[in-house]
């Protein structure tokens, strides 16, 4: 009877730890399941994470590309007047036009101004126009063309081997006094005819322009004498912003003693860093 109990006793406590092995095997179930879950969910996380990172990287990819274009949109160099034409000109920051040898007057003239007049973000322009047939309207034409680049800090035009004179230089000039944020200017008109009064005109429109500190200008091969030399003189001590100044006066008619007052000038230009002067084709730039 002892015997009966105890069995049933043990049966019993074999039932009681049999029950409890079963809720721990439950309760470790569990907490691998709530493990699970959890891992789960961490994977879930970690996915959509990376999802959203792969998301901004493909933001940043494209908005990476849109700058890109909008960079070579900027920075546009154009051969051809159709191209140019055919551009998204109120977006061109930078533009440079090559149309040398072409002839700009009539119909092309009216086009090339329209297109430059819409152009009203341009801080760098570059205009080679060398050889083109330009006259003394053409170019008045051309110069208020630039009247909307409110913001131009940069200019550099290629005027060489045309029949400018003394009247178009000075609509240019007048056309440029407009635009005080004008950093650096670069104009080449070699071979026009400009003589005394032109290159006197230009360079006295051009001293009104406060913040220029970069001079290039070209008058080679214009019949400037020694009263030219003389008038350039007289506005250069004007410019008292100048760091870098280049002069190319080559083919012209200025004697010896002029040149040495004309380099005395130049020395004495406080803030000028570094210029050339040529005087002669076959001499030496002086610098």
């Amino acid at each position: 009877m002892v015997f009966i109990l105890i069995i049933g006793a043990n049966i019993c406590i074999f039932d009681i730890l049999s029950r409890q092995l079963e809720l721990i095997d439950q309760d470790c179930y569990l907490q691998e399941e709530k493990g699970y879950i959890q891992h789960k969910f961490v994977k879930k996380q970690q996915l959509f994470q990376l999802n959203r990172l792969d998301y901004q990287l493909i933001q940043q990819n494209q908005m990476g590309n849109k700058n890109t274009k909008k960079s070579l949109q900027n920075t546009n160099k154009y051969c051809e007047i159709n191209s140019f034409l055919k551009s998204n000109l109120e977006e061109h920051v930078i533009l440079e036009l090559v149309l040398n040898f072409k002839k700009i007057q009539g119909e092309n003239l009216i086009i090339v101004c329209k297109g430059l007049e819409r152009c009203t973000n341009v801080q760098t322009l570059t205009i080679h126009l060398y050889s083109c047939m330009i006259q003394n309207e053409n170019l008045c034409e051309i110069a208020n063309s630039f009247n909307n680049m409110i913001n131009l800090t940069h200019l550099q035009l290629n005027l060489g081997v045309n029949k400018i004179g003394q009247q178009g230089v000075h609509f240019l000039g007048k056309a440029l006094t407009k635009f005080q944020k004008l950093q650096s200017v670069q104009l080449y008109l070699y071979s026009n005819q400009i003589r005394n009064e032109g290159s006197y005109l230009i360079m006295d429109q051009l001293a009104q322009c406060q913040h220029i500190s970069i001079l290039i200008i070209e008058f080679s091969n214009n019949l400037i004498e020694d009263e030219g030399i003389l008038n350039i003189c007289q506005q250069l001590k004007r410019f008292n912003k100048l760091t870098t100044l280049k002069l190319l006066l080559y083919g012209n008619l200025v004697e010896q003693m002029r040149r040495q007052y004309l380099q005395k000038i130049i020395m004495k230009l406080n803030k000028l860093i570094t210029f050339t002067l040529v005087l002669d084709i076959d001499e030496n730039q002086i610098e």
